[in-house]
C-alpha cells in the first residue's frame, strides 16, 4: 500500500505539525495521527483529531510528546525546526517553508468566531512562529 501522492501527504503532515505547534498542543503524539484507506491499495493522512491547546494551561508541562527537529519544548519550536523536520522526511525545503507559512497565514485568517482568549493565544503563537 502507498499514497498516490506521497509528497502531498508529507505536506499535509507538515501542516499538521505546524497547526499543533501554533495551538500549543504538546500532547500531539503518534496515537493522534492516523491514515485512511480511501481506496484499495491507497492510504492518506486522516484529518486531525484530539487537538488540545495544552499551552493554555499552566499546570501542563511545555514538553512536546514528539520532538520536532530534536526540540522537545513546544514554546522553543521555531519555523526552521518544522521545516528541517519536514526536510528530514524528504520534503523539499521550499515546499516545506511554503507549507508552514501557508498554514500559519490560514490560521491567522480564521480567528474570527473563536473564543477571544484562544484567538489571542493562537495569534501570538502564530506571529512568534512566523518571526522566528
Amino acid at each position: 500500500m502507498h499514497s498516490n501522492d506521497p509528497q502531498a501527504q508529507l505536506e499535509r503532515l507538515a501542516a499538521a505539525v505546524t497547526f499543533n505547534v501554533v495551538i500549543g498542543n504538546a500532547d500531539a503524539h503518534g496515537k493522534n495521527l492516523s491514515v485512511l484507506h480511501s481506496a484499495p491499495g491507497r492510504i492518506e493522512l486522516a484529518p486531525l483529531y484530539d487537538l488540545v491547546p495544552t499551552a493554555m494551561w499552566d499546570n501542563i508541562p511545555d514538553r512536546a510528546a514528539m520532538h520536532i527537529n530534536g526540540t522537545s519544548k513546544m514554546s522553543d519550536v521555531r519555523m526552521v525546526d518544522i521545516v528541517n523536520e519536514a526536510v528530514g522526511w524528504k520534503l523539499d525545503r521550499t515546499v516545506a517553508e511554503r507549507t508552514v507559512r501557508h498554514t500559519v497565514d490560514d490560521m491567522l485568517e480564521r480567528l474570527d468566531g473563536l473564543p477571544e482568549e484562544f484567538a489571542r493565544h493562537v495569534a501570538a503563537r502564530a506571529r512568534t512562529l512566523l518571526e522566528s
